[in-house]
C-alpha cells in the first residue's frame, strides 16, 4: 500500500483502507524525529493487543498498522495518541546514556 505523505496534513495517523477483517492505518514518522523515539514508539506499539504492526522500517516516513474492525477509529486514535505521549515523555525524561542503554536492549527493528 502507498499513502502520499502530504495527505497527512497535520495528522499523526490516518485510516487508509480496510478489508473484510481489518482497518489499515499509517503513522506519520515525520512527527517522531529521532531514532530513539521511533524505536520506542514501535516497541510500545507491539505491547498493545489491539494494534498489529505490519511494518518495522523506521527509516521510512511512515509505519503501517492494522486493527480488527471490532476496534473503532476512535479507539485506535486514543492508542496512537497515548503511544506518542509515552514516547515524547521517555525522550524528554531519559538521559542520553539511558537512551543508549535502552536502545542496546530493545533495538530489534529494521534500521538498515
Amino acid at each position: 500500500m502507498v499513502f502520499d505523505q502530504k495527505d497527512f496534513g497535520e495528522k499523526f495517523f490516518v485510516l487508509v483502507t480496510e478489508d473484510d477483517e481489518y482497518d489499515y492505518y499509517t503513522v506519520n514518522l515525520e512527527k517522531i524525529p529521532s531514532v530513539f523515539e521511533r524505536i520506542y514508539f514501535l516497541n510500545q506499539s507491539c505491547t498493545n493487543k489491539k494494534l498489529i504492526s505490519i511494518d518495522s522500517d523506521i527509516k521510512k516516513d511512515q509505519l503501517w498498522f492494522k486493527a480488527y474492525h471490532a476496534y473503532s477509529e476512535n479507539d485506535i486514535s486514543c492508542i496512537f495518541t497515548e503511544l506518542l505521549e509515552l514516547t515524547k515523555e521517555a525522550n524528554n525524561t531519559m538521559t542520553e546514556d539511558e537512551k543508549t542503554a535502552w536502545l542496546a536492549k530493545y533495538q530489534k527493528f529494521n534500521t538498515k
